[in-house]
């Protein structure tokens, strides 16, 4: 039996993950990114999208570490999340101290829900505890074993209270819910399961060591440069904290695939890393993937191409009553719809070379297969998304033109 490397046995935990927590590819990608950088995670969506879940998932494969999970309220007081005063301490010696045990003090993964809705003096502990990795307590080391924080919100915090923590937590998701209607029907049917790939408290100690060993070349350098720049032109502030911590990211992603020197494609996860206003986002995935893979990058053009040809399709189909100027639409949207049909192939082709999977690929190949048949049966009145019979049915119609 063959043994695995470690970058395998995170992949695999990857893989098992995504096996129950769907369409979450990046955001499960990422958790280990975090792992392995020692980094911080935030998760931005609206409750009941399985952004606890993800946490638990990953939780679930990592033996032998501490968790601590919990849901902040604007209610919320310290001794929630660090535990309560040792009474007995405080009698005998007039000392205030927190019995931690179980708590986030003590763990080496933690989960915060609805975390900017920590009050200041929880903010404060926070901040030293998640920068510093220290917990001040009397008698107690302040040093701690966590490892990453993995927080959610509903929304993005606008007081400038709260900046600072934003800024430290590195990795930043938008997650949305599942609109698939194949991954809503997995979903639904979806029975529990056991996890089939583990790692190790030891495992991730040693991924964080040996990641740190990734060498970083000029060209990656120069290619932080080039994007640090941009951003700024385009007004997204960039923390050069968030810089230089972003560097930990590169050589994470780098570990993962197996490299010991990172390439200018290790800056990919930046697209989650350098944006802060949600609106900027669109802007700093272009900006990144125009440096880190142009095939992703095309990727995202086709689909947003397909979707405004198919918005146009579709105005046509809802505010025309001619079948023949319907017709002749649904033949143009066809006609494109088989260009991008073939751009995908060769797309999907480039991207099994290069042996990285892409979620926006697997999207678009899903979009494609869910509009060839209304293109049709909207359309043309043809019911088969056969693509040979629809390509013989565009012909058929095409005739009286």
């Amino acid at each position: 039996m063959t043994t695995q490397t470690l970058p395998q046995k995170f992949r695999a935990v990857e893989q098992d993950v995504n096996q129950v927590v769907l369409d979450r590819v990046d955001e499960v990608h990422s958790a280990m990114l975090s792992l392995v950088a020692r980094q911080h995670m935030f998760l931005l969506g609206t409750p009941g999208i399985a952004k606890s879940m993800l946490f638990d998932q990953v939780v679930a494969r990592i033996v032998g570490a501490n968790a601590f999970k919990w849901q902040l309220t604007k209610f919320s007081v310290p001794e929630e999340v660090f535990g309560g005063p040792d009474l007995l301490t405080l009698k005998d010696s007039g000392v205030y101290r927190r019995i931690t045990e179980g708590k986030l003090p003590t763990a080496h993964i933690g989960w915060i829900d609805e975390v900017f809705k920590a009050n200041s003096s929880i903010l404060n502990a926070f901040l030293l505890l998640i920068n510093e990795r220290q917990f001040i307590n009397p008698g107690d080391d302040p040093n701690v074993p966590l490892m990453s924080l993995f927080t959610a919100s509903n929304e993005m915090p606008q007081s400038t209270e709260l900046e600072a923590l934003v800024d430290r937590l590195l990795i930043r998701h938008i997650v949305h819910e599942l609109t698939d209607p194949d991954l809503l029907v997995q979903m639904l049917a979806m029975e529990p399961r056991e996890p089939e790939a583990f790692l190790t408290l030891d495992d991730l100690e040693q991924a964080q060591q040996e990641a740190q060993q990734v060498v970083i070349g000029d060209n990656v350098y120069e290619a932080m440069l080039e994007l640090a720049t941009k951003l700024r032109k385009e007004g997204i502030t960039v923390t050069d904290r968030r810089l230089k911590q972003s560097m930990s990211i590169i050589k994470a992603e780098a570990y993962l695939a197996g490299r010991d020197v990172a390439e200018v494609v290790d800056t990919k996860p930046l697209v989650y890393v350098m944006w802060r206003d949600p609106s900027h986002f669109e802007t700093v995935r272009k900006m990144v993937l125009d440096l880190a893979d142009p095939i992703e990058r095309e990727v995202l053009k086709l689909r947003s191409e397909l979707e405004k040809a198919y918005a146009e399709f579709k105005a046509v189909m809802d505010d025309e009553d001619n079948k023949h100027t319907r017709a002749k639409q649904a033949m143009l949207t066809y006609g494109y719809f088989k260009k991008a049909r073939a751009e995908y192939s060769a797309l999907a082709e480039q991207q099994r070379e290069s042996g990285r999977h892409s979620k926006a690929l697997e999207d678009l190949r899903r979009r494609l297969k869910e509009l060839a048949p209304i293109i049709l049966s909207d359309g043309v009145g043809v019911d088969d998304d056969d693509a040979d019979e629809l390509d013989k049915a565009i012909e058929n119609r095409s005739e009286g033109f």
